[in-house]
């Protein structure tokens, strides 16, 4: 495990006879993305209540209002139109799929 997760921190007050939630960073998004896909239906996590969610910055949470109505707008005229974020440079641009032949 040593190489798939960073690192593990509790949320919150410790508190008596009280879960508390975990954040979890992991070493690269393929692991997470994996972890994610296999207990999304696990009955084990259903018997224990164990779920997992995605966490989004309030800073990423305010950009993505911003720019969704302009992204609305282009899919009104441009069906299949989606965001592509380039972490290379910090750049994002809108992209229409290309039809494969």
């Amino acid at each position: 495990m040593d190489s798939v997760i960073d690192s593990v921190h509790h949320l919150g007050k410790r508190e008596e006879a009280k879960h508390r939630q975990v954040i979890m960073q992991f070493t690269m998004r393929h692991y997470r993305d994996e972890l994610w896909r296999l207990t999304k239906r696990s009955a084990v996590c259903k018997e224990l209540n164990v779920s997992f969610a995605g966490h989004i910055l309030p800073a990423d949470r305010e950009a993505r209002a911003a720019v969704w109505p302009q992204i609305k707008q282009a899919r009104a005229v441009v069906p299949n139109l989606f965001r592509v974020q380039y972490p290379q440079n910090g750049l994002s641009c809108l992209k229409y799929p290309h039809k494969r032949m």
